[in-house]
């Protein structure tokens, strides 16, 4: 405690003197360094209890057995670079000491160390890596040359073998389809049959007969989530194992996604439910201010988890990069709006529930399905359905099947979602023709980009849901039919690849 209290008041006094604001993962990280060159010495009672000596008190004790650990090259000696002006050929040249005279000084101590032995085990490591060669020290090799006496050698090693995982097998107790029944909606009442609407936002709840907890919503991310590892639903909205909440300084596609996500709502919610027009647009990036007011709100919610930003983000150089990112897409966003004006910007990130029926086993059931959708336009009698994406562009898919299928590198999340929002608006609304669409932020400074979804089967680019709705509901259907067949436990994906970046692969050991 004593090193580390000097080491504390030494960079305290430091940073005093110079007068410099740092910030905590500055000083953090001058710590760790300051830290790393620390050495303590150790001190204890020659008379008493157990001696922790160098090698240079050993000069006049002799021992019966001798072990010595570590060596290698590069310990015993060990390498010294000596901290001089002088350079080596001046020190030989005016007989100054130099490191010949260093490692003699060793040589002496490791040679009487071993004089008058009975038995000497010196160990050294073979393993290679970036800091060690493996290589035996120059005293060890002497000795196997040049002394004459019996040397055995022996290797040891050890085989770390990782032990072989039982696969982990979830079966749909009572508990797990307890969990599954909230996301239905009853169709019995109290008072006679309940009429469904197109929606889930039932306002007199206690009408529901048997209903403990407000119905709960199937979004297209949890639809996701089960058809690339049933288990990782199981662990998520089954288990509601909660991942917990760490600030990082890591800037990654979640959280620029938020970011863009948050100032557009804020920039565009004025717009909602109006025509907008190229002089709007126009107007609106054309006020700085408005816009900056905007991010920041933003930077203070999704990177801070506060209603202002404090008074050190203005130092913080990542977060000014990242800051200057969003501000590029924003701004690009509504350039590429201004030359599509005019449109009817109907919804902007508002939620969406219709209740979904579909048979599991000879069950007939309705669940509530919806999630958020980032944007709605309309053009006529056409509404574009947009949903942003900061990652790789991935705007195709081999056929719906495929997207419900066993497969997990033919599942496009991105795709499949906006495609279930555009099959439920339909329900909702027959009379008017969606088109979904995925606006992929690194293509936005394209001048010929439709942000159209391809279908590889047809090779044609999808400009209405329409034609899509029968195999939609299909493959939907059959999904949840499974979800809800109690016979069908939770299971681990066998592509490992999807493991990667799951919040609960420790728990999977993969």
């Amino acid at each position: 405690m004593l090193h580390c209290s000097k080491q504390l008041n030494k960079l305290k006094k430091a940073i005093d003197e110079s007068e410099v604001s740092l910030s905590l993962s500055v000083f953090t990280n001058m710590l760790h360094k300051l830290f790393a060159h620390e050495s303590i010495p150790f001190t204890g009672e020659p008379l008493s209890g157990l001696q922790v000596l160098g090698i240079l008190e050993t000069r006049n004790i002799d021992f019966e057995h001798v072990i010595l650990l570590s060596a290698n090259e590069g310990v015993l000696p060990k390498s010294l670079n000596v901290p001089s002006f002088i350079p080596y050929n001046l020190r030989r040249g005016f007989g100054l000491p130099a490191i010949e005279q260093h490692e003699a000084v060793y040589a002496y101590y490791f040679y009487r160390l071993l004089q008058r032995a009975k038995k000497i085990s010196l160990v050294y490591n073979t393993k290679t890596d970036e800091a060690r060669t493996g290589e035996m020290g120059r005293y060890l090799m002497q000795l196997k040359m040049e002394s004459g006496h019996t040397i055995r050698e022996s290797s040891v090693s050890f085989h770390i073998d990782r032990k072989e995982t039982s696969p982990i097998v979830v079966q749909k107790d009572e508990e797990a389809m307890a969990e599954l029944q909230k996301y239905l909606v009853e169709e019995e009442m109290e008072n006679g049959k309940w009429k469904m609407e197109n929606d889930c936002d039932t306002t007199n709840k206690s009408q529901i007969t048997n209903r403990k907890s407000q119905i709960k919503t199937l979004s297209p991310s949890a639809i996701n989530a089960y058809l690339s590892c049933s288990l990782r639903f199981y662990f998520r909205y089954i288990a509601h194992l909660k991942i917990p909440d760490e600030m990082t300084e890591d800037v990654d596609s979640r959280l620029l996604g938020n970011l863009l996500h948050f100032s557009i709502k804020t920039l565009y919610e004025s717009f909602e439910g109006n025509v907008v027009n190229t002089e709007d647009l126009q107007t609106l990036v054309d006020n700085r201010q408005k816009i900056d007011d905007a991010l920041d709100a933003a930077l203070a919610k999704e990177y801070y988890c506060s209603n202002k930003l404090p008074e050190e983000a203005a130092d913080n150089g990542k977060l000014l990069l990242l800051r200057d990112v969003v501000l590029k897409y924003i701004r690009q966003i509504i350039q590429h709006d201004i030359a599509r004006a005019p449109f009817t910007l109907e919804e902007v990130e508002k939620e969406l529930k219709h209740v979904f029926s579909f048979t599991a086993g000879s069950s007939a059931l309705h669940i509530c399905l919806g999630g958020i959708i980032d944007r709605k336009e309309r053009q006529g009698n056409t509404v574009s359905v947009i949903d942003y994406k900061t990652g790789k562009v991935k705007n195709d898919f081999k056929s719906v099947e495929a997207l419900f299928g066993n497969d997990p590198k033919q599942h496009n999340a991105g795709v499949l979602q906006v495609m279930l929002y555009s099959v439920l608006l339909k329900l909702k609304q027959s009379d008017t023709a969606f088109i979904p669409k995925l606006y992929f932020l690194r293509e936005l400074y394209g001048n010929d980009t439709d942000f159209l979804i391809t279908d590889k089967s047809s090779k044609e680019k999808i400009t209405s849901i329409t034609p899509y709705m029968d195999t939609l509901t299909a493959a939907l259907g059959n999904m949840l039919g499974e979800l809800y067949n109690p016979a069908q436990p939770f299971v681990q994906t066998t592509d490992l690849d999807t493991c990667k970046y799951c919040d609960y692969r420790e728990i999977c050991s993969r």
